[in-house]
Order: structure tokens, then sequence, then C-alpha cells
């Protein structure tokens, strides 16, 4: 088993060596330990997070997601935010313990809060989408992630127009030319 491990990394099926790790070998915290080195830079982080999070739930171990959660709460890039939040959302409603989905319902607020804010966050109708799955029956929270998308698109094509109106009157003044090497 230790050689499909091996061949499962280099391969880039971290999941199934991870499940091989926990079923077969017995070794969970070592599979926790793989599965923790893909976030946030592997193509399957997001997954991989999911998968650490269901490990330590089948391991008994709810302080340490709750801590995991958190962790990658605080520290994440924009291209994960999404992600993330998709997984902190199926955790917060799902979860049979009450703390990981407490933590993960605070979590997916500290997620959206700080990247629907950006100006630089081009997923923000996604993000808004989570939001509002994450308490459905919530009533304000969807009018108010409505109003946040309809005040944000306003905000977008005013700067737009704004950008557009500054280089289409403003004329371009060359002060100096330099003549360019000819190789």
């Amino acid at each position: 088993y230790r050689l499909a491990v091996s061949r499962f990394i280099s391969h880039g099926h971290t999941i199934k060596a991870a499940s091989l790790l926990e079923c077969h070998l017995n070794q969970p915290e070592e599979a926790i330990a793989l599965l923790q080195k893909t976030w946030p830079r592997a193509n399957d982080a997001v997954t991989c997070f999911e998968h650490e999070l269901g490990l330590y739930e089948r391991c008994g171990q709810p302080d340490l997601r709750v801590a995991r959660i958190e962790a990658v709460t605080a520290d994440h890039p924009p291209s994960r935010a999404v992600g993330l939040m998709e997984v902190l959302v199926r955790v917060a409603r799902q979860s049979p313990d009450l703390t990981a989905r407490e933590t993960a319902e605070r979590c997916s607020f500290t997620v959206a809060g700080r990247w629907l804010g950006s100006p630089t966050f081009h997923e923000s109708r996604s993000m808004l989408a989570l939001v509002r799955r994450l308490i459905p029956e919530d009533r304000l929270l969807a009018r108010d992630t409505a109003r946040f998308a309809q005040q944000s698109e306003r905000e977008l094509a005013e700067r737009a127009r704004r950008s557009q109106a500054i280089t289409s009157e403003a004329p371009v003044v060359l002060l100096e030319s330099s003549p360019l090497p000819s190789w």
C-alpha cells in the first residue's frame, strides 16, 4: 500500500493517497498531514480541505476540525474564497457537531466580509449566493444580499463609466522621445 500511496502522490491524486493511508494503513495522522500540505496551492486544495475535515470527524477530533476551519479561514487567497465558502456552507448546514456548524457559519461570514468589499474580487455573485444558502430561511439576509448585489453592480458601472471618460477625454501628450536601439 505504501507504494500505491507514493504513486498516487506523484500523480497528484492526494485524496486517493490519503484514503489509503487512513483505511488500509491505519495512519489517519499521516493522511491529515498529506491533505494539509495541499492548502492553498494545489489544484485540488478545496477538495482536500473538505476531505481533511471529514477525516477529523471520522477520527473523533472535533477540536482539531474547528481549529483547522479557523486557520484556513484566516489565511486563504482570493482564488480559493468561493471554494472555501462552499465547504464552509456545507459544514454549517450538514455537520452533526454543533461547534463545527457554528464555527463554519461564523467563518463563512468572515470570508464573505473579507472579499465582498474588495474591488478586485470578481466572484461576488457566487459569494452572495453562498451567503444566502447559509441561512436560506432568513428573508432579511436574502434581501440584504440582493441589495448589496445591486449596489455593487451600480458602483462597478459607475467606475467603468468614469475610467472610460478619463481615457477618452484626456489627450495623450508626448513629453520626450528617445530613439530606439537598432539591433
